[in-house]
C-alpha cells in the first residue's frame, strides 16, 4: 500500500499529514492498520512476518 495524505483545515492553521497503510490478511479476516512513519510501518510488517514465520514453523514440527 502506498503512503496517504490528509489535509486539515481551520480558520487559523493548515496541517498536512501523511499516513502508511499497512493490511495484514488471514483466512476470514482483513485487519487494515495506518503507522505514522514509513519506519514504523515497515518495523510493524516485519515483527508480523517473523511472528507467522514462527508460528508455522512451530506448527510444522507438531504433525
Amino acid at each position: 500500500m502506498a503512503s496517504t495524505s490528509s489535509n486539515v483545515t481551520n480558520a487559523q492553521q493548515s496541517i498536512s499529514t501523511t499516513y502508511y497503510p499497512f493490511r495484514v490478511s488471514a483466512t476470514e479476516k482483513v485487519y487494515e492498520f495506518i503507522a505514522e512513519k514509513e519506519s514504523d510501518r515497515e518495523k510493524w510488517v516485519n515483527k508480523i512476518r517473523q511472528a507467522s514465520e514462527e508460528f508455522k514453523r512451530r506448527n510444522s514440527t507438531i504433525a
